[in-house]
């Protein structure tokens, strides 16, 4: 739904946006990987792809084959290696991919999206979806000033090449236009949900205690 709600937004369509092809990139594999972004994006591409539309995520240690027919994955590098080995091997993964352009693009972490900024297509509308501001974060885990800076730096170079934000609340949009200078109008906050039908219990009362 939020990728779907960018592509709407970027080319100002104001019918719903039917089918479509989306490059994602992420972090890490759920459920392999736990973690509240990967959980997300998880989620997201299982909703995309009921909806029709076809993805592709690219990522890291990601199962050899894939879980649906309109999913594909592809594996940028492992995280056993050093940060530079990630680095490279994620470009060069990335540039042997042979696929058609995407409708669209929806990246969710600045470490694997800044080595592949040069191989997106130009033309293709590019949404992040920030899930937290990656540098501050490392400061607080008292992480050195250069690594700090180093991440901040990653995380402008992209920022700077994105079209559209989604965040899930005001806070991160305040961080956004506070810390990044992203500007309001390039924000849209799209909370969280949860899939009422699948928590339906069908148990009664007595049954449950």
């Amino acid at each position: 739904m939020a990728v779907a709600f960018a592509i709407a937004s970027q080319m100002k369509i104001e019918t719903v946006v039917q089918t479509a092809s989306i490059l994602c990139v992420g972090n890490k594999w759920f459920p392999k990987a736990p973690g509240g972004a990967e959980r997300y994006i998880y989620e997201l591409m299982q909703h995309l792809i009921k909806n029709g539309d076809r993805v592709e995520l690219c990522a890291t240690d990601l199962p050899i084959s894939e879980a649906h027919p309109s999913l594909l994955l592809t594996n940028l590098a492992s995280t056993e290696r050093s940060l530079p080995e990630r680095l490279w091997t994620s470009q060069r993964q990335f540039q042997q991919r042979s696929l058609v352009a995407p409708d669209a693009i929806n990246l969710h972490f600045a470490l694997y999206s800044f080595p592949l900024l040069k191989s997106l297509p130009k033309n293709v509308p590019i949404t992040f979806t920030f899930h937290g501001p990656w540098a501050a974060e490392s400061a607080q885990e008292g992480q050195s000033s250069w690594g700090i800076a180093i991440k901040q730096w990653m995380e402008q170079q992209v920022y700077q090449r994105c079209d559209r934000f989604i965040v899930l609340s005001k806070a991160f949009g305040e961080i956004l236009h506070r810390e990044y200078r992203i500007p309001w109008e390039q924000i849209f906050i799209i909370p969280g949900g949860v899939d009422i039908q699948h928590f339906q219990p069908t148990l009664t009362r007595q049954q449950a205690r």
